[in-house]
């Protein structure tokens, strides 16, 4: 119960500052690019596009909260799955595919695609995750062992 109650203190705190930031771009695009172009032009030219490319912005403080947690639980394996699979799964695929219907406009869409695609899966690997260990807390719970005679522990 610690753990639930902690992961979703930090994924609320995640999901504001990325919701903070995702109303920034989205409201002064500009501005925040002028921090890191200094050429008006291209600015200009591309202010739309990083709106496009941060569409789903506002999942990535929740991606990274549940990638955390399996790696502090011991679950590093479903870490780098979603990891890689933000990359490897979608994000490369769409890159390649998207562009052949959509031109630019797909290579933009490719990552917010690839980003709901992953919090949908972080978000189906936390739910077993949750169970397992419900689960795991009944069966401590009860003083049974987990072995297959259902001995009492003392």
């Amino acid at each position: 119960e610690r753990v639930k109650t902690s992961f979703r203190f930090f994924a609320g705190m995640a999901t504001v500052f990325t919701a903070a930031a995702w109303l920034c771009f989205m409201i002064f695009p500009k501005a925040m690019l002028g921090w890191f172009i200094k050429d008006p032009v291209l600015i200009e030219s591309g202010y739309n596009y990083v709106r496009g490319m941060l569409g789903a912005f506002l999942f990535f403080g929740y991606m990274i909260t549940v990638i955390t947690l399996f790696q502090s639980t011991g679950k590093g394996g479903k870490a780098a799955f979603a990891i890689a699979g933000r990359q490897i799964l979608f994000f490369i695929p769409l890159v390649m595919i998207l562009p052949k219907f959509a031109g630019m406009n797909g290579i933009v869409a490719a990552t917010p695609i690839a980003d709901v695609m992953v919090s949908i899966i972080c978000t189906v690997m936390l739910v077993l995750f949750f169970r397992s260990n419900r689960r795991a807390e009944n069966t401590d719970a009860s003083g049974l062992s987990s072995g297959t005679s259902g001995e009492r522990v003392v």
